[in-house]
């Protein structure tokens, strides 16, 4: 429904370094419980990021309801690349 924010921010810092950290929109859950075919919809991160580190998402489930016919792409921002793959993606079918 909408354009996914990027994954990693860049900013560049006074003393000419560069500061890279992950955007805050794709590292937590965004846009609800119930998707009607616009906006961007996120689960988050969905485990911890290292062994023992903290747990982003948390270890519970994702759970989105649709609630209008269609057709839906989707995919993992970690893992797949963009809505055309290669990787974790795949199209949710309503009706």
């Amino acid at each position: 429904g909408a354009e996914a924010p990027e994954d990693v921010l860049v900013e560049p810092q006074p003393d000419g370094t560069l500061k890279i950290f992950q955007n805050p929109d794709t590292l937590f859950p965004q846009g609800g419980e119930v998707y009607s075919g616009e906006g961007f919809f996120h689960s988050g991160f969905m485990g911890n990021v290292a062994p023992g580190g903290p747990s982003f998402g948390g270890l519970n489930p994702y759970e989105l309801t649709f609630d209008t016919p269609g057709e839906y792409s989707y995919y993992c921002i970690l893992h797949a690349s963009g809505p055309e793959g290669p990787g974790m993606a795949g199209t949710i079918i309503v009706r």
